[in-house]
């Protein structure tokens, strides 16, 4: 061969070998139950050396106050979600409620187990059934919540724990860059027997997120929602910069004084039948 042609190779295999070393760097991305890549790598600020940390994290902690049970995305937990800026925005914005984070009990920080394909989905009406249980135990012990929130694979958790739990378990619900488990068609149906839940609602999406196109099959599932769309976000929560923030800060406020009144209702009843059991201690 030409020294020419050795030099082509040469040059070849270089760029190639800068590829693959470019590819193997990159963090490979699994699908979620929508066909999209999970958010334990979106957008957001995410500490990967604590993908394990299975701790319940509480913001605004201390004192007695209203509490937002906060279901994170899938492939994250609870910790992780709690770092992200627009998660930690909310929470500065809303120092009168206390935010509790759980984290999804399936392999690999999912609250549902990916369908085999998405031309496959599944028709188990008990597919999430690992997950409602260890969120009847998160509830019980952790409980009672004013609100509920999901984010992106939270969101249909949301909706599937709604569809299970008694009503009015939760008096505001908040869903950011979510969908419906169109994949997962037994689930599906528990909620449309359920839906359209008349819980006080609030459903977000970033008009750069890739999820947003399948926020109003989310909304569609409730009597009168809020919609907000962000013109600025991506998969994340919005930040306090953006316009959209303030209506979300706006929609727990609103409800701040009965949140209130319906935990010292509830501390009361708790109060009142402890003193109950212990009097009839023999």
């Amino acid at each position: 061969m030409t020294k020419k042609t050795w030099f082509s190779i040469a040059t070849l295999l270089l760029l190639v070998a800068v590829v693959v070393a470019i590819v193997s760097y990159l963090p490979s991305r699994r699908t979620n139950d929508a066909g999209d890549a999970t958010d334990a790598y979106d957008d957001s600020e995410v500490d990967k050396d604590n993908d394990k940390d299975n701790s319940v994290v509480i913001l605004n902690g201390a004192g007695n106050k209203p509490r937002i049970l906060a279901l994170h995305g899938g492939g994250g937990n609870g910790a992780d979600f709690s770092r992200q800026q627009g998660v930690r925005d909310l929470a500065d914005a809303l120092p009168q409620f206390e935010f509790v984070f759980a984290n999804a009990p399936e392999a690999g920080g999912l609250w549902l187990l990916d369908p085999p394909s998405k031309a496959q989905p599944t028709t188990d009406s008990n597919w999430a059934g690992r997950s409602i249980s260890y969120l009847d135990s998160f509830v019980a012990e952790h409980g009672p919540f004013y609100g509920l929130m999901g984010y992106s694979q939270g969101t249909p958790m949301s909706l599937v724990y709604l569809a299970h739990a008694p009503a009015n378990t939760f008096q505001k619900v908040a869903l950011f860059n979510g969908y419906a488990p169109t994949t997962h068609q037994g689930l599906l149906a528990n909620i449309d027997r359920a839906a359209p839940f008349a819980t006080n609602t609030l459903v977000f999406s970033g008009a750069n997120d890739g999820f947003a196109s399948m926020s109003p099959g989310l909304a569609a599932r409730f009597q009168s929602p809020l919609e907000v769309q962000s013109r600025t976000a991506g998969h994340h929560l919005p930040f306090s910069s953006d316009a959209a923030f303030s209506r979300v800060v706006s929609f727990f406020q609103s409800g701040v004084n009965a949140a209130k009144a319906t935990l010292n209702t509830n501390k009361a009843t708790t109060s009142t039948a402890d003193d109950k059991d212990e009097d009839e201690d023999p």
